[in-house]
């Protein structure tokens, strides 16, 4: 599609003034006193370099985890 200059949503007929507001619900407090011991991400793929033992560099995907206790 060539770019006419205009957003998407003036393309689609929609204008600015009548966009739909989304609700902030991460600000808001929670009251449901639950605990939590530790927060983090699992799974996450990062490409790396490492040497071999003839010093050569082998290039790989790290799978890691990283986590912190909330205590």
């Amino acid at each position: 599609m060539p770019n006419s200059g205009q957003t998407g949503s003036a393309r689609l007929g929609r204008s600015h003034a009548h966009a739909a507001k989304l609700h902030d619900k991460q600000s808001e407090r929670d009251h449901r006193d639950l605990r939590i011991d530790k927060v983090g991400v699992r799974g996450l793929r990062f490409p790396i370099q490492v040497r071999d033992k003839a010093h050569a560099v082998q290039n790989t995907v790290a799978t890691i985890g990283m986590f912190t206790s909330c205590m």
